[in-house]
Order: C-alpha cells, then structure tokens, then sequence
C-alpha cells in the first residue's frame, strides 16, 4: 500500500474489527470517518464524538439504491493501542460530513484497533454489537 499501513478487517452481520499497523515513522495516527455514500443517497445524517474516549458515532439517512423505501442506519466506532491526542467534526458543502480520533503516537507495536457496531434501531444498539461482537478485546469505552 502506498501510505505503508497495513489494514486488516473482519466483519460478522453487526461487526467489523479492524487492525492498523502503521509504519514505525508515524507521528499522531489519524482515523477518519466519513459520511458519504458513493451513489449519493443519503437523506441525512448526524455524527459525533467523545472526546475521551475517541469513540465515533452517529447516524444516516438514506433512500434506497435498490428496492423501495429509505432506512436509517446507526454506527459506533471505538479504539485501542494508542492514547487519543484530540477529535472533532468537519463538513464540507452539504455532501460531506465526517469525524476523526487522531491519537497522540504509536504504541511500541506499531498498531491500532478499531471496532465497528452498526445497527438498524439505535446508536445504543450499534455499540453493543460492537462490544458483544469483540468480547475479549479491552477498548477505551470498555467497562
């Protein structure tokens, strides 16, 4: 890969795990979410983040690409490995919206993870798939 990071990702039906390993030159990783869909069906949407935690999330709004009525869809991102340095929002016109975590250095290994929870019903629901999906791993939002 160009950048040098390394990308590894499994999903189940509510889940994505995904591991970062970023080159040893690496100075403050930066993960971005972002709010766009490629065929531009999104109605709406709204994002947020914990500044503490670094956790990422939010919610669109979109019409269908295929089939018949529009559907709302819930997302929540946390991550481990790394102290968080900051996070915040942007937008850009009214097509692009987004969030980031951006994490003050590399652990010594080099790597960070980032665990995905969508759902259809709620942010609160989203997570938890995030959590149940990854029992064994610890994440800053963790209890």
């Amino acid at each position: 890969m160009a950048s040098g990071i390394d990308a590894e990702v499994t999903v189940t039906n509510h889940t994505a795990l995904c591991r970062l390993a970023f080159p040893a030159n690496t100075t403050s990783p930066l993960f971005l979410a972002e709010l766009t869909d490629l065929p531009k069906t999104r109605i709406s949407a709204s994002i947020r983040t914990d500044d503490s935690t670094g956790r990422i999330s939010g919610s669109g709004t979109f019409r269908p690409s295929f089939g018949a009525g529009s559907y709302k869809l819930y997302f929540c991102a946390d991550f481990s490995g790394a102290s968080i340095r900051d996070t915040g929002l942007w937008i850009d016109g009214s097509s692009t919206l987004g969030a980031w975590t951006r994490f003050e250095s590399l652990p010594e290994n080099g790597e960070i993870s980032a665990r995905v929870g969508v759902s259809f019903i709620s942010v609160g629901q989203a997570c938890g798939n995030a959590e149940k999906g990854n029992p064994k791993l610890r994440f800053r939002h963790d209890s």
